[in-house]
């Protein structure tokens, strides 16, 4: 930070202070808002991924050396910024002063200069704003003995010594300076705190069912876990007939049993797993034993449990509630539990613990009783409160559904649990292992290592040995160059996945931790939060099954900057109207976003609830929701990274750049491709892979991918797989498919689908199939089948079923090489490699890949990879290929014909970024002269508008002066053309902050056209085009800009590139409109240019205008 920056924070601070007229809320929000981006600020430079404002605030004060009265002041302003919502008018009143010179101080502190004070700190604090807890958040300082010495997160920090006794002493090993922990029920002998319970990392939530997992017959050892990672999903029958007992015991939840006989359930089952069950062999006794299942859920339910259980009431129950424990340190879901939390459920369709006695009465297995054993220390810990208006009884049962007298009770155990808390924490500390580099255990780890505890031969060398081998043999068998690869991308992938779970420290509101680490202020700022709604239906006294909700909000203004979309995953949570919004309190449920409307919201249950009970609300009854980040979107990765180790060498060997790519100058296209006949040459003489670069407006889509799908279908027996990575995107593919006729196969969900294209999912095709082998012939038969990449990694036993002639993968440079390796890794039933050949098709000067790692973490340091042209790893396999081999034509082709920019617009871009390549086709819309009004858009093409920043703005992000010129602006568009609607203008900004913003000015121009135009961020608009665009640059001050040209490079040209302003600037087709404030821009080399460029075209509009 830079002494200019300490200036506007003091000036920040002082304008609060002196706002006196100003509403008291206001000025404490604001003040808030000041100490957050502050700590982001002065921590975004460090190599630390902190985990909170508790972690930020602390790492400070601790460089700054700060005394205990600034630790105090500061740590006390924290608090009560963060828990502001809950806060008075007269409390943040009382503790305004207090805390505007607390964090004065701390400007000062981080500054490094002196202090003087405004205004004397009190004495002693304001009221306490929080209720003590049952755990104590703490940061470590060190370790010694037996001790762990740490300072409390509270608004009066303390060092404490806490002890470890011999069931915590593991967490020794591996915790240190700067490490957070949780203190469950902690309490205090003298100058020592002891607690139950120690949670190592809390923010960093571990699955309930990946910690069972490490409980096996052979041993207990948290490597297992991160085996079980690289470990891809089976598909037997074993796991099938498990997944058909779940939805047996979710039908007889919902009361389904009458008239919904079993017939129906397989029905519905089939449907919903047709490409797995078509590749697993499944043998008749498939249905036999799903009756038996069937008949001993219907009993369990119906005898079994009523007469276990005194307080069981099957029409008062949740189906599949989930749940988020900070405290603990947990996550997960439960089959089923009650809604006063007095009986709890969880299914088990496989085996007990042998022996198997007949399958009359189940051995709990130990793996299920810890994950039986940790929902249990859900209810007594997370909802301590609740669990002690039930006089603390809590009926926790194990329904072995295989056997006959299925239900197994094994109660509470303290010291099972606190093995099982010792596990979650070494499974956490591994994954920060292999986040930063250190995979030492993992490289020398061994089966044997693992084997700790005596164990049946048979089962030993037959299942476990061979289980562990395969994970296990191809680190230690593939070569060197392969196995430095594997372990790279391994930590790109866990680091990526470790800032998905607690936050990019760049980034306000990341990550799963800001559930609970950010206000509700600072979500409704990011856009991360709908607050405030109410349950419109169901109706409390609906009946039957529930799968869809709608809720309403008030039109205040608060949820203007939510950024959500129809198909987005969420949670939605009840709360108490007053109180903040705390996915923490209380289950939640899983939705996708179905339709937003002005004041409604439309969601379907992930999984359907068997009544309206779940969301029956009352007067102070409130609803939220948030984004969820789903761990299996990361699973994927993790088996796909794996999966290269065994690749056929022949690809291996290529993507390691260890043989050059192939070419057959002899093959010849077929005939009728046109102006694209020599691109349809080259990419039939490519024997391995092409690469299609296609700037802006060149068609990549239309043409590119086109050309080379229609050239492979003229091959006999071909079959072409079409990938891309978003779902909007391969909604795209689909649209030119059905320009062209040609039938297709999709594969992925529904609710990623646009409805136009549903009848081509494999979900709806397999309605008219009455076996396995129906379904099989549809898979086999289609010569065009088309996924996301995420779609099709976590649907990778497809190509157990078919091999692909050519994989084409549009917009790759938006890939991610674990994305897709381990696609391109895949191997048919008989090992050999799945795909034969891959064309790649994007522009790499357009925007990347989204990854949450700075450069300096992405950075590869190896020798040998960096030889291989892997030098970030963030960067695309299309970016990698396309710089070893740039000068290859053939294996490159760009295309250089753009049909959407005038002339004028293209030719700052084209130079610019192309080299001066890019040319119009020419579309009529391309060079018609301008029009001969007298008003701007009869001057120029290209526009800046010079517009200084006012000083009385709520954010950095917010820029009045700018909303308004472009709403000004936009109304003149409006007015001008006659037929305007959305597809006319497009306005793209860099802040949600400044798109409300932007949406408040349009709304006062009283013109009902303009509430349809879409403002957004530049990478929502990639792949968009409007009539006429306008780009506010917003920024206020040099340190945004930082933000604006985070991902600039520099091309081996030397050029610089901004993919940022590339794509901004070529959305438009007939006007570019940008605003902004040109003296800051300027400082920006290639913003110079641009304003340069439109200044000597004659349309710039302010003070520093050349003309």
């Amino acid at each position: 930070m830079t002494a200019k920056d300490f200036s506007r924070y003091r000036l920040a601070i002082a304008e609060v202070r002196s706002a006196s007229g100003a509403d008291i809320p206001t000025r404490y929000n604001a003040l808030a808002r000041c100490f957050f981006n502050l700590i982001d600020e002065a921590t975004e430079a460090s190599p630390i991924n902190f985990s909170g404002p508790f972690a930020k605030t602390d790492h400070l004060l601790r460089e700054c050396e700060a005394d205990a009265a600034a630790m105090r002041a500061v740590n006390s302003a924290r608090v009560r910024f963060k828990n502001r919502a809950s806060l008075s008018k007269g409390e943040m009143e009382m503790a305004l002063p207090y805390d505007s010179e607390a964090l004065s101080l701390f400007v000062d502190l981080i500054a490094g200069v002196a202090h003087t004070a405004v205004t004397p700190l009190p004495a002693s604090a304001p009221p306490p704003t929080c209720a003590p807890s049952d755990y104590l958040r703490v940061i470590v300082r060190g370790t010694s003995d037996h001790e762990i010495h740490c300072v409390t997160d509270e608004a009066e920090p303390r060092d404490i010594c806490v002890y470890t006794d011999e069931s915590q002493e593991h967490i020794l090993t591996f915790v240190s300076a700067g490490h957070q922990l949780n203190l469950i029920k902690p309490f205090c002998t003298g100058r020592i705190f002891k607690a139950e319970l120690i949670i190592f990392e809390p923010d960093f939530l571990i699955n309930i069912s990946q910690i069972a997992q490490c409980f096996e017959p052979y041993g207990t050892d948290a490597r297992i876990a991160v085996l079980k990672r690289l470990t891809p999903p089976a598909n037997t029958e074993a796991i099938n007939l498990g997944n058909f007992a779940s939805q047996l015991l979710d039908d007889a939840l919902h009361g389904d049993t009458s008239g919904h006989d079993y017939a129906d359930s397989v029905t519905t089952f089939f449907r919903n797993n047709a490409l797995n069950l078509s590749c697993c062999d499944i043998n008749r006794g498939f249905h036999a034993e799903g009756r038996s299942q069937q008949a001993n859920i219907e009993r369990a339910l119906k005898k079994h449990i009523p007469q276990s259980v005194k307080n069981f009431d099957p029409g008062n129950l949740m189906v599949e509630p989930a749940f988020f424990c900070e405290m603990l340190g947990l996550q997960g879901r439960m089959d089923m539990l009650q809604l006063d939390f007095r009986f709890l459920l969880e299914q088990k369709a496989g085996k007990g613990e042998w022996p198997q006695g007949n399958f009359s009465v189940p051995r709990q297995r130990t793996s299920h009783y810890v994950q039986l054993l940790l929902y249990m220390a859900i209810i007594r810990y997370n909802f301590a409160r609740q669990y002690a208006d039930n006089q603390q009884r809590l009926s926790a049962f194990l329904l072995y559904s295989r056997y006959s007298q299925p239900l197994a009770a094994p109660g509470y155990s303290p010291e099972l649990l606190a093995q099982a808390i010792a596990v979650r924490n070494e499974i956490v500390w591994r994954q920060k292992q292999l986040a930063e580099g250190d995979d030492t255990f993992l490289r020398t780890l061994s089966p044997q290592h693992l084997k700790q505890a005596p164990v049946n031969p048979r089962l030993w060398e037959n299942y476990s040995l061979p289980a562990l081998d395969a994970i296990l043999a191809p680190l230690h068998s593939a070569d060197t160059l392969a196995v430095e690869y594997f372990f790279r991308m391994l930590s790109f992938v866990a680091r990526e996945h470790y800032i998905a779970k607690t936050g990019n420290k760049s980034k306000q509101a990341s990550g799963l931790a800001a559930l609970w680490n950010s206000s509700l202020e600072e979500k409704l700022d990011a856009g991360n939060i709908y607050a405030g709604m109410s349950m419109q239906a169901p109706a409390t006294d609906s009946l039957g099954r529930v799968e869809e909700l709608c809720l309403t909000f008030d039109d205040d203004g608060r949820n203007n900057l939510a950024n959500f979309r129809p198909g987005d995953i969420v949670l939605l949570y009840s709360y108490t109207a007053g109180n903040e919004p705390d996915v923490r309190s209380t289950m939640f449920f899983r939705c996708t976003l179905v339709e937003t409307g002005k004041d409604t919201l439309h969601l379907r249950l992930r999984v359907p609830q068997s009544s309206a009970l779940p969301f029956r609300s009352d007067a102070n009854t409130r609803w939220a929701i948030e984004h969820d980040s789903l761990d299996s979107s990361f699973s994927s990765l993790y088996t796909a990274v794996h999966r290269f180790l065994s690749m056929p060498l022949r690809m291996r060997d290529l993507l390691l750049m260890r043989r050059p790519p192939e070419v057959d100058p002899l093959r010849t296209a077929s005939s009728g491709h046109g102006a694209f006949t020599e691109l349809a040459r080259r990419v039939k003489q490519a024997r391995d892979f092409f690469l299609i670069i296609g700037p802006p407006g060149t068609g990549k889509t239309s043409f590119g991918l086109t050309i080379a799908l229609k050239e492979e279908l003229s091959e006999p027996d071909s079959s072409v797989l079409l990938l891309s990575y978003t779902n909007r995107a391969v909604d795209e593919i689909c649209s030119k498919l059905e320009e062209e006729e040609l039938d297709y196969l999709r594969i992925g969900p529904p609710s990623s689908c646009d409805e136009a294209y549903h009848r081509r999912l494999l979900s709806e095709r397999v309605k008219a199939c009455s076996n396995v082998a129906e379904v099989r012939d549809i898979i086999k038969k289609a010569r065009i089948t088309v996924a996301t990449t995420s779609s099709l990694n976590a649907n990778i036993n497809l190509v157990r079923l078919k091999s692909f002639s050519l994989a084409i993968i549009d917009e790759a440079s938006q890939i991610t090489e674990p994305q897709i390796i381990g696609i391109l890794s895949a191997t048919d039933e008989h090992g050999k490699a799945a795909i034969g050949r891959f064309v790649m098709i994007g522009d790499h000067k357009q925007l990347p890949a989204v990854v949450q790692q700075t450069a300096r973490e992405a950075a590869v340091e190896q020798p040998d990879l960096r030889a291989i042209g892997l030098t970030d790893c963030r960067i695309s396999l299309f970016e990698r290929l396309l710089r070893r081999y740039s000068s290859n034509p053939g294996v490159v082709y760009m295309l250089t014909r753009q049909g959407r920019m005038h002339a004028d617009i293209a030719e700052f871009p084209s130079r610019a970024f192309y080299g001066g390549c890019l040319c119009p086709v020419p579309l009529p819309h391309q060079t018609k002269p301008l029009p001969g009004s007298e008003d701007i858009f009869g001057r120029s093409r290209m526009m800046f508008f010079d517009i200084s920043a006012r000083n009385n703005d709520s954010s950095d992000k917010v820029n009045s002066a700018e909303a308004e010129a472009i709403a000004r602006i936009s109304a003149a568009i409006a007015q001008r053309e006659p037929a305007f609607d959305a597809s006319t203008l497009g306005i793209i900004v860099p802040y949600r902050n400044q798109i409300n913003a932007v949406r408040r000015e349009l709304e006062l121009q009283g013109i009902s056209a303009l509430a349809d135009v879409t403002v957004d961020t530049v990478e929502r608009y990639q792949g968009s085009q409007r009539k006429y665009i306008i780009y506010g640059f917003t920024v206020r001050r040099a340190s945004q800009l930082r933000f604006l040209t985070e991902h600039s490079f520099t091309d081996n040209d030397g050029t610089v590139i901004d993919r940022k302003l590339n794509v901004a600037l070529t959305r438009a087709r007939e006007y570019m409109i940008c605003t902004g404030d040109a003296s800051l821009l300027r400082t920006v080399p290639l913003f110079d240019a641009l304003i340069a460029h439109i200044d000597g075209h004659g349309g710039f509009y302010g003070s520093q205008s050349s003309q």
